[in-house]
């Protein structure tokens, strides 16, 4: 937290987190959702946005996962999916209680 600080007094802003699951299609635990929701409320309004980007590591190679939450009146949460270059940009909207 205290790094955090220091940085954003610098002009630098975190944009979010990463961290590894021991599964080959990981998904945000009830934790990770917590911790990324106490990291919005901590920017009192100045963020919107916040990335949870999540490396599956019992694949080969290691899947990677991103999702972009932000936070409303309830917490929304959109997996975002890389583009195939035959097909639309890709989605997935989550929503957590």
């Amino acid at each position: 937290m205290r790094d955090r600080e220091q940085q954003f007094a610098l002009g630098m802003h975190a944009v979010g987190l990463w961290h590894t699951h021991p599964e080959t299609h990981p998904s945000p635990s009830g934790q990770d959702r917590r911790t990324t929701e106490e990291y919005l409320s901590s920017f009192l309004g100045n963020r919107e946005r916040y990335l949870m980007v999540i490396v599956g590591n019992c694949g080969n190679p290691p899947n990677v996962k991103v999702w972009a939450a932000s936070q409303g009146t309830r917490a929304t949460w959109v997996e975002l999916v890389e583009e195939s270059k035959s097909s639309a940009p890709k989605s997935v909207l989550f929503r957590w209680p």
